[in-house]
């Protein structure tokens, strides 16, 4: 890769450990010469801008995959590299830990790092263009214990009409999110197609599914007891119309990597969190190891299930939580059921 002769800096503002980290990084780059461009609100800085008025060869966003999608997603179609500092939240999609970030950025800068695009889905909704997807695109009603009714066609072919908590359309890089808490396949980054999943269909034949990423996928006739909603990697919710299509982009999302990646990279990463998760727990309070076996054991959870299945008090399994989360070894997920509660789950 060419040098970057001018660096986005991006960020999650809530992280002190993002800035803390970006500031350094900032103050390394302006040393060496490379012209710099600020996150407006990120870094106390002259030259702040919002991301999608960077002027930059290369951005760095520091926290973790949800900044790192919400970065991509403000960059809209251009064809800018990003690069993930992880800031202690959970992150697969960013690429270095921030305590490694120094030894990194030096080859960062001379141009030696990788190159990895990754697909993306264009949605539209009643013929209205909607922001690409980088991990998936999930339909489901806007209030919980309420089914979603819908059909589905594959390039205006019939294929199935189901009632299902929820359909999840994601690209490979999605397959390992919300789609595989579903029941769905892990994809391989690379490969060149679209998943299809519904979430617990009442229909037996309604199962993943996976197509031609020159396929169009169609939902329609979408309707629920309580308004349906489109969740857009798990940060863009709206209104749901009658008819929901996504396609492959032709704006593939380019991670930077200082890692060249392989088939091996999930045993890789699952060895290294687990050896990570044994320090960790062995001095960690009884109820935090509690909470983390009974997670291990049954899955994710939401707060109020953790409190009915050990019998702690809910402060001690609030406190058990952030204990966990702070430490990186639970992360805490959008709960696509109902709005107003969360999924804890081991981050692996």
């Amino acid at each position: 890769m060419n040098a970057p002769t001018r660096v986005g800096i991006a960020g999650r503002v809530e992280n002190p450990l993002a800035t803390k980290t970006a500031d350094r990084i900032w103050n390394f780059l302006r040393k060496e010469g490379i012209k710099t461009e600020v996150q407006k609100g990120f870094l106390k800085k002259t030259n702040a801008r919002e991301i999608g008025e960077f002027d930059a060869d290369l951005v760095l966003s520091f926290g973790g995959d949800g900044t790192l999608l919400h970065v991509f997603r403000e960059l809209g179609e251009r064809s800018v590299p990003v690069l993930g500092i992880n800031c202690g939240e959970l992150g697969f999609l960013t690429d270095v830990d921030y305590g490694m970030i120094e030894a990194h950025i030096t080859n960062v800068v001379k141009g030696q790092y990788y190159i990895e695009p990754r697909a993306r889905l264009d949605f539209s909704m009643d013929s209205e263009r909607l922001p690409p997807a980088l991990n998936e695109g999930v339909i489901v009603p806007s209030k919980p214990l309420t089914m979603l009714r819908y059909g589905l066609n594959i390039n205006q072919e019939y294929l199935w009409r189901d009632n299902a908590d929820a359909l999840i359309i994601a690209t490979p890089t999605g397959t390992t999110g919300h789609a595989l808490s579903a029941g769905g396949p892990v994809v391989n980054y690379n490969a060149r197609v679209i998943a299809v999943v519904p979430m617990n269909s009442t229909n037996q034949a309604s199962r993943p599914l996976i197509v031609p990423e020159d396929a169009t996928v169609t939902a329609y006739d979408i309707n629920s007891a309580s308004p349906p909603e489109l969740v857009i990697d798990g940060q863009v919710r709206m209104k749901c119309g009658s008819e929901v299509s996504a396609k492959h982009s032709k704006h593939s999302a380019l991670l930077a990597r200082v890692y060249a990646s392989s088939y091996a990279a999930p045993r890789k990463i699952r060895k290294k969190t687990e050896t990570a998760e044994m320090e960790i727990l062995k001095a960690a309070p009884p109820s935090s190891k509690f909470i983390f076996r009974l997670l291990e054991f049954e899955g994710p959870l939401t707060q109020k299930e953790i409190i009915a299945a050990t019998m702690l008090p809910a402060r001690t399994v609030r406190r058990g939580l952030e204990y966990l989360i702070g430490r990186g070894v639970l992360v805490k997920k959008p709960f696509l059921g109902d709005p107003r509660q969360s999924l804890y789950a081991i981050s692996r």
